[in-house]
């Protein structure tokens, strides 16, 4: 069937271009360091800034608390959040056996038990999620005008970033913890929450913009990203360190590699507008549509090519040529069919698992609900 059409459908759609930019950003990091990928390292800064930071704000954006004890609301977050990080495990374990036995795979589980995600690494951001939607839940009542929330984005955003700008002249224990549920991008997660919730009448009146004005704005967001990115410099970890298995050459908030205040903070912000921008100007296909709906599942879905595949792929389907004009257009078309073989996937799941998409309150053909809304308290 069908679905209808909305005016909100290129925001559904801007959260599968945004999965697009996931699948593009982790096979382009797959290529060795000696292959001399200048070119896509180039591409490869303006990624991350844009898509994690676009996720996160509009998660803060229609996020709802209801009326719900913490009790309750814990075990919701815990439904949507960490029932599919744990699922997800289950599935990209027998492709490591298959194409990676010697790595022994077993010996990362125990990671997973403080939700360190080694071999299903895209999934650290629903572990940051989990958690950062528990801080927010005692912090979201106190953003009760504009003057307040701003306040609480800059001051879960500045405290985040001290944390981990600092981290290497704390105590070795403070990493270990910071790696407990992605604790490290907790602060900086709430401090983007506040921002969608800020920005959250804007984007519903965005669907109402004339055409040259989502361009201008989107031109003015993208020449305000581009210094952030560029500009933007990071401190090298000390040997032994595990932000030291990363290129320190771009953003990685999964690392908590921020870089510079300003030219974080600026990046992030207007990389996120830039693609609120760019959705709004493509028109919506029904599988763009799909994929925004499918998001959370194809998240899952792409550490089976994030952690086992793109080795593969990168390896014997190599570029033509090694020239930005090459390397680009053809690790886009990689991309896109990575995640199109993953779509069809992803829609069998949520036929059969529904929970997976985050509505832990359905229940499927192989899985009842396992969240039930509490019954109303009695009116005394």
């Amino acid at each position: 069937m069908q679905k209808k059409k909305s005016s909100l459908d290129w925001l559904v759609a801007s959260r599968g271009y945004a999965m697009f930019g996931v699948f593009l950003g982790h096979l382009m990091i797959s290529y060795r360091i000696d292959a001399d990928m200048t070119s896509l390292i180039t591409v490869g800064r303006f990624l991350e800034p844009t898509f994690v930071p676009f996720f996160v704000m509009l998660t803060g954006a229609f996020y709802q608390r209801g009326k719900n004890r913490f009790r309750s609301y814990a075990w919701l977050k815990f439904s949507q959040r960490m029932i599919p990080f744990y699922f997800y495990l289950l599935l990209v374990l027998p492709f490591h056996f298959i194409f990676m036995p010697e790595a022994d795979p077993l010996k990362w589980l125990p990671m997973y038990v403080v939700a360190v995600p080694y071999l299903s690494w895209p999934t650290w951001f629903l572990a940051a999620l989990f958690i950062s939607e528990i801080i927010y839940f005692f912090l979201q009542p106190f953003g009760k005008s504009k003057p307040k929330i701003i306040l609480l984005a800059l001051t879960c955003y500045t405290l985040g970033w001290l944390y981990n700008h600092y981290l290497f002249e704390l105590p070795p224990v403070a990493s270990l913890i910071g790696l407990v549920s992605m604790l490290h991008a907790s602060l900086v997660f709430c401090g983007f929450f506040f921002v969608g919730m800020l920005l959250k009448p804007f984007i519903m009146r965005f669907s109402r913009w004339p055409t040259y004005k989502v361009v201008l704005l989107g031109c003015l967001c993208l020449a305000l990203m581009t210094p952030g990115v560029l500009l933007n410099s990071f401190t090298v970890p000390p040997e032994g360190h595990y932000r030291a298995l990363f290129s320190q050459e771009m953003v990685i908030i999964s690392a908590g590699q921020y870089g510079n205040y300003f030219w974080f903070l600026s990046s992030t912000l207007f990389g996120a507008g830039t693609l609120l921008c760019i959705s709004r100007l493509i028109p919506v296909t029904a599988i763009m549509r799909t994929c925004g709906d499918q998001s959370l599942l194809l998240l899952g879905l792409n550490a089976i090519f994030h952690g086992v595949l793109n080795s593969y792929i990168v390896e014997y389907f190599p570029p033509p040529a090694n020239t930005l004009l090459w390397t680009l257009p053809y690790t886009l078309v990689l991309a896109m069919v990575s995640m199109l073989i993953c779509l069809p996937v992803a829609i069998i799941l949520s036929r059969y698992l529904p929970q997976l998409t985050g509505r832990p309150m359905l229940s499927g053909p192989w899985l009842p609900a396992i969240y039930h809304k509490p019954a109303p308290s009695p009116k005394r």
